[in-house]
């Protein structure tokens, strides 16, 4: 009768592990891209919603209610999460998005935003009529 493990049992058992963990960890992909894709998707909507039914006739002093400059994008971890920290690159670099009192993409706006981290990118397009967002993987 056999009461305990033999030395070259628990070797074995013990390599298995260290094989499983090292198959685990190179598979593992922390998804930077979407994680990127969908904070920038979640300020966008952020500012169109702020945007709907403000009327910026009344005055100068909040003009920039309903609209996003692209350079901010990248700090919508300062506004949105303190914890976060962005990964990817955005193109283009310059310029702004910005929407009526109805949600709509002005005319001057940018409607495509180009998001890469290492060789893969993720498309951001606009719509024009409805100001919503589509993200093109």
């Amino acid at each position: 009768m056999k009461n305990a493990y033999t030395l070259v049992e628990l070797i074995f058992v013990i390599v298995i592990i260290g094989i499983l963990s090292g198959v685990g960890f190179y598979s593992f992909d922390p998804h930077y891209l979407r994680n990127d894709a969908h904070m920038i998707a979640m300020k966008i909507e952020q500012t169109r919603y702020q945007a709907i039914h403000f009327d910026k006739s009344f005055g100068e002093e909040n003009s920039s209610i309903g609209c996003i400059d692209i350079v901010n994008l990248k700090n919508a971890q300062s506004t949105i999460d303190q914890n976060y920290k962005f990964h990817s690159d955005i193109s283009p670099e310059s310029g702004s998005i910005c929407f009526d009192i109805f949600g709509r993409l002005s005319d001057e706006s940018i409607n495509d935003l180009n998001i890469s981290y290492q060789n893969k990118k993720v498309t951001l397009h606009i719509l024009k009529n409805s100001g919503y967002i589509d993200i093109i993987y």
